[in-house]
């Protein structure tokens, strides 16, 4: 019997903090722009350029987040709940992604492929071995994915 060492799961992944700071910079900088257009033209409703701060910088802020958060979400019910399918096999037609990127890294397991990158943000396993992944050719592995979503690795002990 094969033991198997997991080295990832898509509980472990949590939604980046980068995209919001971003999100939030522009919705602070919009409210700054919208706060001094109404000073500047000296307009005597400054209450309808707060409100329209307030709600520019709610609407940044909460809308491109959730869609983010939901993805990660989805993934890690799929994992809790079962939702997923599991393979068994050795790596074969292993194509690392270069370090620089501008290539999917790519392996098959028993006439299935997966494919990932460094390079995209999503909560599946996606750490290629340019950059520290542990994806070999010939390493034998065990994957619970759903559709093209790796959201567990196992990595045969003996492939160590």
């Amino acid at each position: 019997m094969t033991e198997y060492k997991t080295v990832f799961t898509v509980l472990q992944s949590k939604p980046p903090w980068q995209p919001h700071v971003i999100v939030l910079l522009i919705g602070v900088i919009g409210t700054i722009a919208a706060l001094v257009a109404v000073m500047r033209y000296r307009q005597r409703k400054l209450i309808v350029g707060i409100v329209y701060a307030f709600f520019l910088l709610a609407a940044v802020t909460v809308y491109p987040g959730s869609g983010i958060r939901d993805m990660y979400q989805r993934a890690q019910d799929a994992y809790r709940y079962g939702q997923y399918q599991t393979i068994d096999g050795v790596v074969t037609n292993f194509h690392p992604m270069p370090y620089s990127g501008h290539q999917n890294e790519s392996f098959v397991i028993n006439g299935i492929q997966f494919t990932y990158s460094d390079y995209v943000l999503v909560p599946c396993f996606n750490n290629t071995a340019s950059h520290g992944g542990p994806i070999r050719d010939g390493i034998r592995v065990r994957i619970a994915y759903s559709g093209d979503c790796i959201l567990r690795l196992d990595i045969a002990d003996s492939s160590r």
